[in-house]
This record gives C-alpha cells, sequence and structure tokens, in this order.
C-alpha cells in the first residue's frame, strides 16, 4: 500500500521538482520505510531504481550501492546520495542523446 506513495516521492526527489521539500520528502519516506525496514531495502527500493530510465550497468551501479542503515541521519544520507546519483545519470544520458542526434 505505501509503494505508490514512496514511488512517487521518489521520482519526485530525482526529477528535483520539488527541491525545497526534498528533506521533508526524505522524512516521510523514512516514515514509511521504517514499517519494515527488510522490505524497502529488499524489494521497494530496488524496484524503484529498476524503473528508472537509465542503463543496466548504472542500475546495477545504484543496487551496489544501497546501504541497509535504519537510522535516521544516515537514511537520509544514503536516500540523498541515491537520488543525486540517480539524476545525475539520467541528465548525462539526455546529454548523450543530445549529442547523438
Amino acid at each position: 500500500m505505501l509503494y505508490p506513495f514512496i514511488d512517487i516521492f521518489f521520482q519526485v526527489l530525482v526529477n528535483k521538482s520539488h527541491e525545497l521539500l526534498r528533506e521533508e520528502i526524505i522524512n516521510t519516506i523514512y516514515g514509511m520505510a521504517s514499517v519494515d525496514f527488510n522490505t524497502f531495502f529488499s524489494q521497494i527500493l530496488p524496484n524503484l531504481i529498476a524503473k528508472l530510465e537509465i542503463t543496466l550497468p548504472q542500475k546495477q551501479r545504484l543496487q551496489g550501492e544501497l546501504k541497509f542503515d535504519p537510522d535516521l541521519p544516515t537514511f537520509s544520507t544514503n536516500i540523498s546520495k541515491l537520488v543525486a546519483d540517480a539524476a545525475y545519470f539520467k541528465t548525462q544520458n539526455s546529454a548523450t542523446a543530445i549529442r547523438l542526434t
């Protein structure tokens, strides 16, 4: 039931559409994830990464960097890094696509 909300919040973070609310969004994701961290880190987060419009090696890199840290400060830092890397990969791929056309 929480997956659709986490999915939307994750997409908002990656697309940087509500950057001023980034900390609040991450805190909200943390609240939802804290219900069952095992499911969040083993199923939900990998599914969110799989849906990103980036290359397979980039997805694998993000997956490899996932860390199971249930405390809020570390969780927040790790999600921020994950989101920043995903946004970078999307931008990098867009720039490459533009140069190829």
